[in-house]
């Protein structure tokens, strides 16, 4: 089997910023919530379910990346220092 060597292997980015967004949602849809329910606001509290489903979607969306990190893109040799 040949070698590649314009094979970069994909970072491992996309799960560290799903983590970071997962947190980030979780923690608006609090502060959402209350606000909402010590506000009175029903428009605050329909945004926190929002961003409880984007917990929801991203949480879904975790067990998927590690299939799509594991693969190997080929670049031009003029890329790779932008990709590393």
């Amino acid at each position: 089997m040949n070698e590649n060597n314009n094979a970069v292997p994909v970072s491992n980015k996309p799960l560290r910023n799903t983590h970071t967004g997962i947190i980030v949602s979780a923690v608006l849809a609090v502060i959402k919530g209350l606000g909402g329910v010590f506000g009175n606001s029903y428009a605050l509290i329909a945004d926190a379910k929002e961003s409880g489903a984007d917990v929801f979607t991203s949480t879904l969306l975790i067990k998927d990346i590690p299939q799509v990190t594991d693969i190997h893109i080929h670049v031009e040799p003029s890329m790779k220092r932008i990709l590393k």
